[in-house]
Parts: C-alpha cells; sequence; structure tokens
C-alpha cells in the first residue's frame, strides 16, 4: 500500500507507484517503498562485495542512535536485498527520506555495488525488471525472472502432483464435523441462548473433521469447507428454530414448522437473521483457513511491475 506521506515523497524524487509499492532509483541504488499496519517498509537492491565492510555497515545500521532517530524496527538482509521496517508514526516518512539521503551516498564505501540482480546478483546496467512476488518487490533481469518464474510453477506442479488424501473422504470428515456444529447450535438454542456465535463451531468442526478424514489438501478443499459451512448453518438454523417451537407447542411436527416459515413473514424473519448471524460467526472462523488455502493452491502470484 502506498499512503499519501509516501505517494507525496515518490512524486517529489521520481518514483513510480504501482502494485501497492514506490520504487525507483536514487544515488544510483534501486529502491522500494511501502505502507503496511503501523509501519513503512524500505527494500534496498544492494551486493556486497567485501565481509569485513559489510559487518560494518551492519554495525553502523545496528547502532542504537541510528535504530531510535530513524525508528528501525527490524532489518533483514537476503536475496540481494536490504530490507528495513520503520515504525509508522507522524513525521516517519521525513524521518525516512532524511534516511536516505544520510545512508545512501555511504554506500560505495562499504562495498555495495549497485544497481544490481536481486537473483543472481549480476549487474543490471539499468534494464532490470520490478517485480512483486507474494507481497514483495524485487529487481532483477528479465532473463533471472522467467527463470525464476519457471522454477516457482515448476515447483508448485511438484507439489500439486504429490497431493495426498481424498476430496471423498475430506467431504465426509467436514460435513459429519459441521453437523456435529449443527447439533450443538440447535442445543444452545434449546436452552435459550442466542446461538448464532455457535457458529463458530461449525466451520471449526468441518475443517477439523476435514483433516480427520484424510482430505485432499488442494483446490476443491476450498470449494468442499464453503458448501459444508453454508448446508451445516442452513441446518443448525432450521433445528435451532424448530426445537425452540417445541418448547412453545410440544409435539408440533416439523413438517408444520416449515409451513410456518411459510407462511408467516416474521418467522422467516428471525430464521433469516439467526441463518445470517450463524454464517458469519463460520466465516468468520475459517476466513483465515479459506485464505490460506485460496493462496496455498492458487500458486504464487506474480505480477511485473511496468
Amino acid at each position: 500500500m502506498v499512503g499519501p506521506a509516501l505517494k507525496k515523497y515518490a512524486k517529489s524524487h521520481g518514483l513510480a507507484v504501482n502494485g501497492g509499492f514506490a520504487y525507483g532509483a536514487l544515488y544510483g541504488y534501486r529502491i522500494a517503498l511501502d505502507d503496511g499496519q503501523n509501519i513503512k517498509r524500505l527494500f534496498l537492491v544492494s551486493r556486497f562485495t567485501d565481509d569485513e565492510r559489510k559487518a560494518a555497515f551492519e554495525a553502523l545500521l545496528g547502532s542504537g542512535d541510528v535504530v531510535t532517530h530513524f525508528r528501525i524496527q527490524a532489518r533483514e538482509y537476503r536475496d540481494n536485498q536490504l530490507i528495513l521496517v520503520f515504525t509508522d508514526k507522524a513525521g516517519t516518512m521525513t524521518l525516512i527520506g532524511e534516511f536516505l539521503d544520510w545512508l545512501l551516498p555511504q554506500l560505495p564505501q562499504y562495498g555495495a555495488a549497485a544497481d544490481v540482480c536481486t537473483h543472481c546478483g549480476g549487474m543490471t546496467a539499468g534494464s532490470g525488471t520490478w517485480v512483486v512476488i507474494d507481497g514483495l518487490p524485487y529487481y532483477m533481469h528479465e532473463s533471472c525472472l522467467n527463470s525464476k518464474t519457471q522454477i516457482i510453477r515448476s515447483n508448485e506442479e511438484t507439489v500439486r502432483e504429490n497431493l495426498t488424501g481424498s476430496y471423498l473422504t475430506g467431504f465426509i470428515g467436514a460435513l459429519l464435523g459441521g453437523l456435529l456444529g449443527s447439533l450443538i447450535w440447535a442445543g444452545v438454542m434449546y436452552v435459550g441462548f442466542i446461538a448464532g456465535i455457535v457458529g463458530f463451531l461449525i466451520g471449526f468442526f468441518a475443517n477439523k473433521g476435514y483433516a480427520l478424514f484424510k482430505g485432499k489438501e488442494g483446490k476443491g478443499k476450498l470449494a468442499i469447507l464453503i458448501v459444508v459451512i453454508l448446508l451445516c448453518v442452513i441446518i443448525g438454523t432450521l433445528l435451532g428454530e424448530y426445537v425452540s417451537c417445541l418448547k412453545e407447542i410440544p409435539g408440533l411436527p416439523f413438517k408444520t414448522f416449515v409451513s410456518l416459515i411459510k407462511e408467516y413473514s416474521e418467522v422467516r424473519a428471525a430464521v433469516l437473521k439467526d441463518f445470517l448471524l450463524g454464517l458469519l460467526f463460520a466465516a468468520l472462523s475459517v476466513i483465515g483457513l479459506l485464505a490460506r488455502t485460496k493462496r496455498e493452491t492458487s500458486g504464487a502470484n506474480i505480477k511485473v511491475l511496468k
């Protein structure tokens, strides 16, 4: 994400803005910046040619005065780039600008090569390409980008080919787990409590059931969990409303209960309200899992920045 302060800095320093990053060249070095939740990140592309001078550079960055003054929260060097995380408060973007003006001119004396490829470490002579891979920016030769993309896709295909388990057994396990959550839902409603929050259990038990029955960790898992959760929330809602009615009208046939839903708008409204509430809580219980499953089964997200 690129916030207003970063966008203003990018415009004043000739940096491009795309794909959630501000990126370009400063003092001959390739950099990328973005905003996060209460943080800002700096990605500085460089390759150190001398271990002794690299150690001196790390000591400089790690000194207490530098860390405190520039609000450096964390730092890491990998893939031929230095990654710095800054605590984001009022004035942080100004401090980052000062930090870059202070640091970048010093880099040559520490043996930090400029304009290099994050993949192979070789010089790009200004012909590199910015790319974002799974939310992280890289600057590399076009040939290196093609090579890295092929490696990523090949590894993904190998993972898919080696997936074990069964969608059928996973569906059965998820359904049994979801139905258990539906029964608990109905029981909670019977004793007079609001049951929507118990929708958490439907999502939780559906996921656990899928795992216990050795469901396949592929794209189908996402669809199975969504279908099972939706179905079990419907079942839980109807069971809950039905057992609640039984307290008021003992012996009420289920068929008559269904007729009441069809005939009376207030009954339909109550059922719909419980259904939507339960669906919300069930979704919240597994939304992280569903997002992760989608991400893992969809493969790496590779976006070339223009």
